[in-house]
């Protein structure tokens, strides 16, 4: 039977989290606390791994698809016994932060804040999605009549922060198959739900020179490092132009040493745009500089 909620039941289930909160905050420690950036796979499948056991607690069937550099996506999936509609629940285990960054800055909460890598993006929202239903599990009298769908499938995505290569066709395959589709970050700051986001683009841009003694025959040089100066004040300037659009060199490595004139410089590139159309018209400026 469909899980049906009355005002009254609300009530109770914004009471049933208000009493979870702390259990949550032990919680959130425990992955926060767990080095996970998305080249850091044992640490990745440790969360995502965490979380699957915590859903399978709750009866849902657990299918994992490995990959040898990222971390496992993983999916839970849980079935009425009668027909309804799918909702697809989707978060990720991978943060942006190197090895070592949860011993140097653990969590911590003070003033009804918290703070660690990968606090809000997206730790507490992988607990927000298996709270949820866990809250709704609890309060059920049969195993089956607790669902508030006919199927929920929750996807624990390892490379997001990557774009998501290793875990696409298994996203895209499952929302296929699903009538809506919920993703657990945050809200912004003003509690507004996101609907959509910006598309992502990720170029490497190299940049070959020729070297030389900086200080006997600087002149018979000619430095990509100086190049690289003048392409990323093109990329400003072209982002400047394109409403909606924008570009940023998060990554910049070269050179040898400092009294070498540097032969080469390799630049990465973040895109966000919010159409397919305008991000090719941007990747084909990036390539004409």
């Amino acid at each position: 039977m469909a899980l049906a909620l009355r005002p009254d039941d609300l009530a109770d289930l914004h009471a049933r989290a208000r009493s979870a909160y702390p259990d949550l905050l032990r919680d959130l420690q425990r992955l926060v606390d767990i080095d996970s950036g998305t080249y850091s796979k044992p640490g990745v499948d440790r969360v995502s791994g965490w979380v699957m056991e915590r859903l399978g607690e709750l009866g849902a069937s657990v299918t994992d698809y490995p990959h040898d550099t990222f971390g496992d996506t993983r999916v839970a999936t849980f079935e009425r016994s009668d027909p309804g509609p799918t909702i697809l629940l989707l978060g990720h285990a991978d943060t942006v932060f190197g090895p070592g960054t949860a011993r140097e800055r653990p969590f911590r909460s003070a003033d009804g804040r918290a703070f660690g890598p990968g606090v809000a993006d997206m730790k507490s929202g992988l607990l927000v999605g298996l709270y949820a239903l866990s809250l709704l599990r609890q309060r059920a009298g049969e195993p089956d009549d607790w669902l508030p769908a006919g199927r929920i499938i929750f996807v624990v995505n390892a490379d997001e922060e990557v774009g998501s290569p290793a875990s696409t066709p298994v996203i895209e395959a499952l929302s296929a198959r699903a009538d809506a589709a919920l993703v657990l970050e945050g809200a912004r700051p003003t509690g507004e739900i996101v609907t959509a986001r910006a598309g992502m683009l990720h170029l490497r841009v190299s940049i070959a020179g020729r070297a030389a003694h900086a200080g006997v025959e600087p002149e018979q040089g000619r430095s990509a490092v100086l190049e690289a100066a003048h392409v990323i004040l093109a990329l400003d300037a072209m982002a400047k132009d394109r409403p909606g659009t924008s570009l940023n060199v998060g990554e910049a490595h070269g050179g040898t040493r400092p009294n070498v004139v540097a032969a080469e410089m390799t630049l990465t590139i973040d895109v966000r745009s919010t159409s397919a159309a305008e991000q090719d018209a941007v990747e084909a400026d990036i390539r004409a500089l």
